[in-house]
């Protein structure tokens, strides 16, 4: 394996493209002086930029907020010692998402009040806005990894969907790959295929699916599987996505944390799904929005009627079609 590579701020841009990689960044908040960024320090050598990364084949995005801490952090060194004080981490609150599938009405409709957004994949697809999102994710996410949609768009392949939503893949992804830029697509394609990430003492794996099949694999919260995880030692929670279906599941060792999906939720109600972790516990929570206004951009689209009404009837239902509820659908 490839030796670790360690950087500061100004070395964390978006990575290369990668077939298959990790990272792991450690994450708290300094919120006398406004930083929410990433910190603290582990190494001497990286105290401007209060970061350190582990990255294996690849990179990660986004360099915002180590530049706001670093900033925060020259100016408290200015005003003097009687002021370090009050550097002291507070807790940290994390909106965790997943499956946004390019519905920006859902997407707006989250929460704002929070200190870091985690998105455990899937973008775009499925929905009118991948361009938007793709930019909401960008802009505001300091951990982002890569989903089953966001690598047949960025590498132009199958998401491996079932027979019916296949089809509804398909179409959207032809409209979806015609919205994007070129960067937008390089950005999707070098999202990191799993995470890890320590925050205020709490130790997270992320992944779209699952840690074995990161990109592919449908695990219900029943499933005797999550036992045989090859997790590494002192992860605390595992946070998945992929089933558009919200649970918590406590194992032996560690939680495991479905958020549902913010933009096409398949739990029985039409509403954007999500997770808040805080204070060292975690919740599950949902936000109605304008479904309607969602269905009315699909509506503009070029889509054959079967999969536009198909896709109406998950967004209105919060559930797939009677013809396609057995067997479980891959997402």
């Amino acid at each position: 394996m490839q030796a670790p590579r360690y950087f500061t701020a100004a070395a964390w841009q978006r990575p290369n493209a990668a077939e298959n990689q990790t990272c792991s960044i450690a994450l708290s908040r300094y919120s006398k002086f406004g930083c929410k960024g990433i910190g603290p320090k582990p190494l001497q050598q990286f105290s401007a930029a209060g970061v350190i990364g582990r990255l294996e084949s690849g990179g990660l995005a986004n360099s915002t907020a180590c530049s706001e801490i670093s900033s925060n952090r020259r100016n408290a060194a200015i005003m003097g010692s009687s002021r370090r004080k009050r550097l002291e981490p507070s807790p940290v609150r994390v909106l965790i998402v997943s499956d946004l599938h390019a519905n920006l009405e859902a997407v707006s409709a989250l929460p704002s009040d929070f200190d870091q957004l985690w998105v455990l994949g899937d973008l775009v697809n499925y929905g009118p806005n991948p361009a938007e999102v793709v930019e909401f994710v960008r802009q505001r996410a300091a951990m982002v990894v890569r989903g089953n949609h966001d690598h047949a768009v960025g590498f132009d392949e199958d998401p491996r969907c079932s027979a019916r939503f296949r089809r509804m893949a398909e179409e959207t992804r032809r409209y979806t790959g015609s919205a994007l830029n070129q960067e937008q697509r390089r950005y999707l394609r070098n999202l990191p295929l799993k995470a890890t990430v320590a925050a205020a003492g709490t130790h997270f794996l992320m992944c779209h699916a699952v840690p074995s099949e990161p990109l592919f694999e449908y695990r219900r919260e029943e499933s005797p599987l999550w036992l045989a995880d090859p997790v590494e030692p002192g992860i605390d929670i595992e946070l998945v996505g992929h089933t558009h279906i919200p649970f918590r599941r406590f194992l032996e060792s560690r939680l495991v944390v479905n958020p549902g999906s913010v933009g096409q939720p398949k739990h029985g109600r039409a509403e954007a799904c999500y997770a808040i972790w805080e204070d060292g516990g975690i919740t599950l929570g949902s936000a109605a929005y304008d479904v309607e206004r969602t269905v009315e951009r699909l509506r503009r689209l070029c889509l054959s009627p079967a999969v536009f009404e198909d896709l109406a009837f998950v967004l209105r239902n919060g559930s797939v079609p009677s013809a396609c509820a057995l067997p479980p659908p891959s997402s």
